[in-house]
This record gives C-alpha cells, sequence and structure tokens, in this order.
C-alpha cells in the first residue's frame, strides 16, 4: 500500500462554515494523501480565503453543480486513487488508512466508510446506497444507532455515496464521470448503477469512519434540494430502465414517485417535487431516444445484456433494502412502498449486500 497515492477531491459551494474542521481532520490522517483539491464553484463567502497550504484551489468561476464539479477534480487528478469528500464531513485520524486498505483486493474499485451524524453521536448517518424499482434511493442504515447488527458487518456495495467514498482512478476510465445533467444529487447512485453493469463492486467498510452534517450546501427539504432530487428519480428510470422494465415496474414507478410528493407536501415543499417531477418528464422523449440509439438493437425494448444486468442489480438492492426491516423500522414510506410493491427477499449473504 505505502506506493499508491491519493487525491482528495472536495466540492465546495459556499461551505466556509464546515472547511476548517475538514481540514483539520485531514492534517490528523495516519496516512497522508499526495494531494487535496478544493473545487470551488463560484462561492461567495470566505471558502477560498486562507486555505491550508497543503490545499490546492481549482475554482470554476460558478456554480456547475456537485457532478461537475467531482469531474473537473478527476481530470485533475494524476494518483492510483481518488477521494470525493463533501465539505461538511469530519474523518477520523485512520479513514484514508483504513479505506485504501480495503482496494488492496483486485476485487473492490471503490470503499465507503460509516458515517456518523453531526446531529447525534450515537447515530448513523448512513453507510451505502440501494437502488429501488422506483427509481428512488435510500441511505442504508440511516437514523439507526451506531449498536445496529449490521453497523459493523463490511460487505460488497454497488452503490458507494460519494460522502467520503475512495475509488480507483481507473473505474473512472471504464465507467465514465458523473453524469452533469443531474447536477446534484442522485449523480452517484447513477454512476455507481454505471458501474455495476461494468462488473465493478466496492467494499463498505465500517472500521473507517467520517463525522457527516448533511444537506448542508442547499438545506434539508430545501426548495432546490427538493426540485433536485424530485427530477433525478425520473432522470434515473428514463436514462437507465429498458421499456420492458417500464412495462413490468410502472407500478413501481408510479407509487414511489406519488410517495416522494406526498412526503414533500408534509414538509412544505411540494411545488417544488411537482417542478422537478414535470422536467424530467419534459426531458423524457429526448433522453429515451438517446438511450435507445446507443443501445444495441437487441437490446432496445428488452432485457437482454447490459438490460438484464440493470434489472439483476436493481432487484438485489430492493431486495437488500427489504431485508433491512427484520433489523429496524424503515419508515412510512418504505413501509408503504414495499406492503403496495411486494418482493420476495433473498437470504441474507454476501452476495446480497443487506443495509
Amino acid at each position: 500500500m505505502s506506493g499508491r497515492s491519493t487525491t482528495i477531491i472536495i466540492p465546495n459551494y459556499n461551505g466556509a462554515r464546515h472547511l476548517s474542521a475538514l481540514w483539520n481532520s485531514l492534517a490528523a490522517q495516519t496516512r497522508t494523501p499526495e494531494r487535496v483539491v478544493l473545487v470551488d464553484n463560484g462561492s461567495t463567502d470566505s471558502s477560498t480565503e486562507h486555505l491550508p497550504a497543503f490545499v490546492e484551489l481549482l475554482a470554476l468561476g460558478h456554480n456547475h453543480g456537485f457532478a461537475a464539479a467531482v469531474n473537473r477534480g478527476i481530470e485533475a487528478a494524476r494518483s492510483d486513487y481518488v477521494a470525493i469528500l463533501n465539505n461538511d464531513v469530519v474523518l477520523d485520524a485512520e479513514w484514508l488508512k483504513n479505506l485504501e486498505g480495503a482496494l488492496t483486493s483486485d476485487e473492490y474499485h471503490f470503499a465507503c466508510p460509516l458515517l456518523i451524524s453531526a446531529h447525534a453521536v450515537d447515530l448513523i448517518d448512513g453507510a451505502f446506497d440501494l437502488l429501488t424499482r422506483s427509481g428512488c434511493a435510500a441511505r442504508a442504515l440511516h437514523n439507526q444507532h451506531l449498536d445496529h447488527p449490521l453497523a459493523n458487518q463490511p460487505r460488497t456495495i454497488h452503490f458507494p455515496p460519494m460522502t467520503a467514498a475512495l475509488f480507483r482512478r481507473s473505474v473512472f476510465d471504464a465507467v465514465g464521470p458523473l453524469n452533469e445533467m443531474f447536477g446534484s444529487y442522485y449523480e452517484d447512485v447513477e454512476w455507481g448503477l454505471r458501474a455495476a453493469v461494468a462488473g465493478f463492486a466496492g467494499r463498505f467498510v465500517p472500521e473507517a469512519r467520517a463525522t457527516h452534517i448533511g444537506s448542508a450546501t442547499l438545506g434539508a427539504w430545501s426548495s432546490h434540494a427538493t426540485y433536485l432530487i424530485s427530477r433525478n428519480q425520473l432522470l434515473l428510470v428514463a436514462s437507465h430502465y429498458p421499456d420492458k422494465l417500464l412495462r413490468a415496474w410502472w407500478w413501481p414507478i408510479l407509487l414511489g414517485n406519488l410517495l416522494y410528493l406526498l412526503i414533500s407536501l408534509r414538509h412544505g415543499q411540494v411545488l417544488a417535487a411537482l417542478r422537478g417531477k414535470t422536467t424530467a418528464l419534459r426531458r423524457w422523449g429526448s433522453i429515451r431516444r438517446e438511450r435507445n440509439r446507443t443501445l444495441e438493437p437487441l437490446e432496445a425494448g428488452g432485457c437482454t445484456g447490459k438490460a438484464s444486468l440493470e434489472r439483476e442489480i436493481v432487484m438485489q438492492s430492493e431486495q437488500a433494502w427489504l431485508a433491512a426491516a427484520r433489523y429496524s423500522d424503515p419508515g412510512t414510506f418504505w413501509k408503504l412502498y414495499f406492503h403496495l410493491c411486494p418482493v420476495s427477499e433473498p437470504p441474507a449473504t454476501e452476495t446480497h449486500p443487506l443495509p
């Protein structure tokens, strides 16, 4: 591992109030990264002032969104590994050492830590993401206690949250960059689906830990965040699901998106959520035409090849999310979803990673 190098990439927009704690935690790492790059999306606060000597600034001029900032950072990296950090995380001292250790095996191409909530030190912010047939994703172990029976179990994953995760630099050459159409939110889930279809897998490393505030840039249930999440749920479906799956999964897709509208109503953001769905539907036709144009003829309307892999990956992910109900309360949204869209539950094995 001593010959490996890591570039830390930190997309940032007006995150000055969080950065000093992040700089301190990076300086305290037992494994020193080769470079630390702050990719700034045109911040108007003091984010880019008085940076530590070990931090490089890559200024983009204005806010291009999270996905574009990550992509520009990856393009600038020449290291073996790249780590992608939110600006509102604080890292345990052995965070990087433990994640790099997980990638010594050729079996894994990315690794993510256990994220602790900054609002309650005994609660988990999340571990890894899981995607359902609806196009809606969930963060495994979110709001569960640290003594949750699955919190300390390493396992294979497909959807790494780009909150404090480490990647082989080469995997982006193979899979491609983040889809900048998504901007912020779900851009990592969409990338994870592409990576899984291409045959790449990652590792959840619970001994690697970081504390996460969450939604620090746009705010939890802000109108803009709600708009982006609502829009990108449908953009993911439009970009990936073959015609046959759209017909087979029409009810989970419709239900999941309706439930998101209902939960946004409870948070006073239903208009923003409706705008998101409307924007996605307006772009639906052009996205589907482009998707089908780039597929092999046999895949355009069916479930062969790449499309069948997408189906298998999504089903395994949804089954894993359902299996979590054996250990904890999944919440009203997911209770309703799985009650109205039942799916068989697989055994708890390494092949089917449970949240």
